[in-house]
């Protein structure tokens, strides 16, 4: 395989595992979801809606848990 195809590869995996932690991610935490998975910008308070910003932001938070 090329450089090319590895990387084009690579990065369906990685989509598709983001696309999976963030479904989790709703599941897991239901009606809190809206609470929890928020940024800001310009000083208003937005739900995330991108997969990989979700499934960053699930994975702290696995992480802070004992």
């Amino acid at each position: 395989m090329n450089y090319t195809t590895i990387i084009n590869r690579l990065k369906v995996l990685r989509v598709g595992g983001n696309d999976q932690l963030a479904e989790q991610a709703k599941e897991e935490y239901g009606d809190r979801f809206t609470s929890m998975f928020v940024y800001k910008k310009n000083g208003q308070v937005h739900v995330m809606c991108k997969s990989a910003d979700i499934a960053r932001m699930y994975q702290k938070l696995r992480a802070e848990s004992p």
